[in-house]
């Protein structure tokens, strides 16, 4: 399910770079 959820997260996160680290802080990502 954690992959699932990461990988449309990443395109949104990427298509919004602004947005990039409040997306980085639900995912986990460092």
């Amino acid at each position: 399910v954690t992959v699932s959820v990461q990988v449309p997260q990443k395109q949104h996160y990427a298509s919004q770079p602004k947005n990039s680290t409040a997306t980085r802080k639900r995912t986990g990502y460092r």
